[in-house]
């Protein structure tokens, strides 16, 4: 009796994942802590400093969703570029450029209260979207590839970003000496749902997951999603089913843009000081990360981005322990490959097993399958066996 694959059982993937999971963190763990050893800290303090900043009390928590919000957001915009088939890179320069916009809206436009706040937001929306909208047109006219152009333009945003705020003219804060911007008004706050002794949860997590719910919907339950989807399985055959190739390729990435955007007006309200030109700190690079580690799934997303929010506020309580930040970053790193290595494992098994499986189809297909050699492969040899039988045809009605 042969064996049941356990890549075709129900749980069988799933096992196999936790296992593969379970082996790259332990040694992803083993080897930081062994960094963490030779630099001449101490193993057991960095792990306890590690869980101190993430969940051991409700403020370690709450700044572990602090940090979390921004990274789903900017995932969630990117799996929907991503279940079409397009690599938006950008994230880093649509989210600075998010937050330089919602910035020149709170400074210069916006009023009091939540008018303000939803100002700032959609400004920040609006100034992502419009930055992905270069691209948008270079891939649409130009047919430049969207993963050059927005990584080109991550670099372009910081140069821009840094000389709009060097200026006093423009955005720079008085005195002039510094390449920031001035604070805030209360109006870029966003309201707080729970407060205490040293912790402030802020509402972005609200918009966090709401974004995240409206593109879990519109991929399942919309026809949007459903061409999308057929998008990215087939771009080739997008036209047989009446769907607008550029429209596709627009929409998807001005959402990925306008989500990345909105991240950048989120972190406003949780850094009310000053923007730099390096305000936006990692967090579109890291969203694309959770991104490319959630598979583009929207639901996934959720629970891959709180646990690098965890991460991220575990390494710095590490970083204030005293451990080195070099040791703390390959940390964090370690960690986010021991989650994307056992899936790459996991889907190489299965291409081995779906390969296997189509090897073996044909086998059994082979001697069933009539000769080709008289009649199609030979040149002209289709035609000659209908010559043949139409000559046999008319043959026998002669005979009659």
């Amino acid at each position: 009796m042969s064996g049941v694959d356990p890549l075709r059982s129900r749980f069988g993937p799933w096992l196999i994942y936790a296992l593969l999971f379970a082996l790259a963190l332990g040694g992803a763990i083993a080897i930081s802590l062994g960094l963490v050893a030779a630099t001449g800290g101490s193993p057991l303090a960095a792990l306890s400093a590690m869980f101190d900043g993430s969940l051991r009390s409700v403020s370690a928590v709450v700044t572990s969703i602090d940090r979390a919000v921004p990274l789903l957001l900017v995932a969630g915009g990117t799996a929907i570029a991503g279940n079409a088939g397009l690599v938006n890179v950008g994230q880093e320069g649509q989210v600075l450029i998010g937050a330089l916009a919602g910035t020149a809206f709170g400074l210069k436009v916006a009023g009091s209260g939540a008018i303000g706040d939803v100002g700032i937001l959609v400004a920040s929306a609006v100034g992502g979207a419009c930055w992905v909208g270069i691209a948008v047109l270079l891939k649409t006219r130009a047919r430049v590839n969207e993963t050059v152009s927005t990584l080109l333009l991550n670099y372009v945003a910081v140069q821009l970003v840094a000389f709009l705020v060097s200026r006093q003219s423009l955005l720079q804060a008085p005195p002039g000496s510094q390449p920031i911007t001035p604070a805030l008004r209360p109006s870029g706050e966003l309201p707080s749902l729970a407060s205490g002794v040293g912790f402030s949860l802020s509402s972005g997590i609200v918009v966090a997951l709401l974004l995240a719910a409206l593109a879990i919907v519109a991929l399942r339950s919309t026809r949007f999603g459903f061409e999308l989807r057929i998008f990215g399985m087939n771009p080739s055959c997008v036209e047989s089913f009446g769907i607008r190739r550029q429209r596709i390729v627009a929409t998807s990435l001005l959402i990925s843009g306008a989500a990345a955007g909105l991240a950048g007006g989120v972190m406003l309200s949780l850094n009310p000081g000053g923007m730099t030109p390096t305000f936006s700190g990692g967090v579109g690079w890291e969203g694309l990360l959770v991104a490319l580690v959630s598979g583009y799934n929207p639901i996934v997303v959720i629970p891959v981005a709180f646990g690098f929010g965890a991460l991220d506020a575990g390494a710095s309580c590490l970083v204030a322990s005293g451990i080195n930040a070099t040791v703390a970053a390959v940390f964090e790193g370690a960690v986010a490959l021991a989650v994307l290595v056992p899936r790459a494992m996991l889907d190489q098994m299965r291409q081995r097993t779906m390969t296997a499986s189509l090897e073996s189809f044909e086998r059994a297909e082979k001697p069933t399958t009539p000769s080709t050699s008289s009649v199609g492969m030979q040149p002209g040899g289709i035609f000659t066996e209908l010559a043949t039988q139409s000559d046999a045809a008319l043959g026998t009605d002669r005979g009659a």
